[in-house]
């Protein structure tokens, strides 16, 4: 396994020192690693929980490289502040200055302080050297060239404050006269505030007033609703209790309604038993009366009138038997 090289640094927050970090490479190497290990400013490990790692680095021709992947690292290594890199292609290619940021949801947390990387190209190396002298010499010359820009803006404010100078006692008599114009307004404005005041103290008076007599009537009102509550109240208990009370003779009638609805069905079922015995009975009786006229149609034959028939039958059954059959007969 090929050595890694190591990194501590610093968050950009803390101060930073006067050294820095070079990392020297062949145009020819590819995959190198680096161990970073990150402190905050107390010199603490930082703690990368939850953060994204990304490299950024400002190659000497311009361009950037800016890498969101190639990152190896574990929970416990990340809770104190260290990762591994994995360098692109295009950074052996070009001198660069190089720095991590840390983000979380797009927002930039943190960012480490910098390191330059140093491309060594076998062809010409003290060329190569020369090509990183110049790209520092290049950075030095922009800060400068930014100071005296700087210093430049400070003179013309200068001048232009010289320019003021003359101008302060016109200022100030415009100045004087526009207060003046200002007070006469404020006391204008002030009284016409005292007078809207006093409008809308007497209109708010007035419709307290009005107020508290709707007030007054609402609780008339009230208390008179309140006495019409208490009394369907009354009435409403009253009506439960005659409902309870009708509810229990309801009961009652209906238990009686069942027991006169059971007894009516008992006597329709004797009623019926006894039409049943009244049938069998006429049934028995139309059998011994037939058997009866048998018995005695035999017996007529020896009779010599129906009269004597009929005497005979009211003698020994007490009935008059064929009275109308032995007429006939006597008659024919």
């Amino acid at each position: 396994m090929a050595k890694h090289d190591k990194l501590t640094l610093n968050i950009a927050k803390a101060v930073r020192a006067s050294e820095y970090y070079v990392l020297k490479y062949s145009s020819t190497e590819r995959g190198k690693v680096v161990d970073v290990a990150v402190k905050d400013t107390d010199n603490n490990p930082y703690d990368l929980t939850g953060l994204k790692i990304s490299f950024v680095e400002e190659l000497y021709n311009g361009n950037m490289v800016v890498d969101e992947d190639n990152f190896n690292t574990n929970a416990d290594d990340l809770k104190n502040g260290k990762f591994s890199y994995l360098f692109r292609d295009e950074v052996y290619q070009y001198d660069g200055w190089a720095h991590f940021k840390f983000t979380k949801n797009e927002n930039l947390i943190d960012t480490t302080s910098g390191f330059a990387i140093k491309i060594n190209f076998d062809i010409d190396d003290d060329l190569d050297e020369k090509s990183y002298v110049v790209y520092f010499e290049r950075i030095k010359k922009e800060h400068q060239d930014a100071l005296n820009n700087l210093r430049e803006l400070i003179r013309q404010a200068q001048s232009l404050n010289d320019e003021n100078q003359g101008q302060i006692p016109i200022i100030k008599r415009s100045v004087n006269d526009v207060n003046q114009s200002l007070t006469d307004n404020v006391n204008t404005i002030n009284q016409t505030i005292k007078d809207t005041k006093a409008e809308l103290a007497k209109q708010i008076n007035d419709e307290k007033s009005a107020l508290s007599d709707r007030l007054d009537t609402l609780n008339n009102q009230k208390d008179a609703l309140s006495v019409k509550v208490d009394t369907l109240t009354e009435e409403k208990t009253k009506l439960s209790q005659d409902l309870e009370t009708l509810t229990g003779k309801n009961t009652d009638l209906t238990t009686k309604v069942d027991d006169l609805t059971s007894k009516n069905g008992e006597l329709t079922e004797q009623l019926n038993n006894s039409k049943n015995e009244i049938s069998e009975l006429k049934s028995k009786v139309s059998t011994l009366e037939a058997e009866a006229s048998q018995h005695i149609k035999c017996k007529f034959d020896g009779f010599k009138s129906a009269d004597e028939a009929k005497q005979w039958s009211l003698a020994n059954h007490g009935i008059a038997i064929f009275d109308d059959e032995a007429s006939s007969t006597e008659n024919s």
